[in-house]
């Protein structure tokens, strides 16, 4: 592997120029990649390839958990100081509640989210 890394080590900066989902992406297409025809990886470098795969598995794993699962509560408006109903964390990174009153829940959709998240980022 040694060797692959001071042939590719100029890419690293490519890489960390991209947002972290472009990473991921392009995790799967190299990993895919690989595999999608037949060649010659040694067995030691295949069994790298499937530990840190595994291991990166674990990590999204664990992270989309936490984002899923995880119910936040006793949140206060710092704008009107009313308090948050209970609610994941999934939800609330979405925008339910994004502006008071906080009185009345708004969830967005897949499609609305993306929306906002362009307006934010402009």
């Amino acid at each position: 592997m040694s060797e692959f890394d001071e042939k590719f080590k100029h890419m690293e900066t490519y890489i960390f120029e991209l947002d972290e989902l472009d990473r991921c992406r392009y995790l799967r297409y190299v990993a895919s990649s690989i595999l999608a025809k037949p060649c010659d990886v040694k067995t030691p470098d295949l069994i790298a390839m499937g530990d840190l795969c595994q291991q990166t598995e674990i990590v999204c794993a664990t992270l989309k958990k936490i984002i899923v699962e995880t119910e936040i509560d006793n949140i206060v408006c710092k704008k009107c100081e009313k308090r948050l109903p209970k609610m994941r964390l999934k939800e609330h990174l979405m925008g339910v509640n994004k502006d008071c009153p906080h009185d009345t829940i708004e969830i967005l959709n897949d499609e609305e989210f993306k929306e906002e998240s362009k307006k934010s980022c402009i």
